[in-house]
């Protein structure tokens, strides 16, 4: 599958990777696509090419959304329209958790609503999936587990039904077990647990004092 990854940051570029091993096409899109940052990723990973987002983005068959997001709706609604009209019926992943700045780094609760709720209505015409937003980049390294008990890490996600298969197959080829919990409405339990994660993972962050580290991962164990 031809797969744009907008964002050349440790998210976009360890997603793009992983994609890239396990036999997709991968182009990085970014708002200075001749940046040093993308020469160097280009150079690290070959085989991958960069190009504005609107042109990765209508040469991709799936979108991967690897960016700061803004937490304010305007925010998200103008990176969305970033995307141009290539994006219109293509599966759009979104990778992000739209929080306030550090050191508070909330979700958007007074809004009552989450980041991929308000993309997925900014992207009527797409099948927007929340994935890989419930863990840190180190575990995207090694969705194994190798870094935490050798047990296989699960990716919760959801998003549209109708499309679930193609979210499916990415989320698996980039190494996580797949586990669909439904509509892009769960986007904003998803983004809670992300917020909790990331509040663990250092003390700065958040309202408690507890501090994991980032060796820990919120993990799907169910029956089937």
């Amino acid at each position: 599958m031809k797969v744009a990854v907008i964002g050349t940051g440790s998210v976009g570029s360890c997603l793009g990777g992983q994609l890239l091993k396990a036999g997709h096409s991968i182009k990085y899109g970014s708002r200075n696509p001749s940046s040093e940052n993308m020469a160097a990723l280009i150079q690290k990973q070959p085989g991958t090419s960069g190009a504005a987002i609107a042109d990765a983005v209508d040469w991709g068959e799936a979108i991967i959304v690897a960016v700061k997001m803004p937490p304010e709706d305007a925010g998200i609604q103008a990176f969305a329209a970033s995307l141009g009209p290539g994006a219109k019926g293509k599966v759009v992943l979104d990778t992000t958790n739209a929080t306030t700045p550090f050191p508070e780094c909330e979700l958007r609760w007074q809004q009552a609503t989450s980041g991929g709720e308000v993309l997925a209505a900014a992207l009527p015409d797409s099948f927007v999936f929340k994935a890989w937003n419930t863990t840190g980049v180190d575990h995207m390294h090694a969705p194994d587990g190798s870094a935490i008990n050798g047990q296989q890490l699960a990716m919760l996600y959801a998003g549209a039904p109708e499309k679930k298969d193609v979210a499916e197959e990415l989320v698996r080829a980039s190494g996580f077990e797949p586990a669909y919990v439904g509509p892009i409405r769960y986007a904003r339990n998803l983004e809670a647990i992300a917020e909790l994660w990331i509040h663990l993972s250092m003390k700065v962050m958040g309202q408690t004092d507890e501090d994991w580290g980032k060796n820990f991962h919120f993990q799907a164990i169910r029956k089937v």
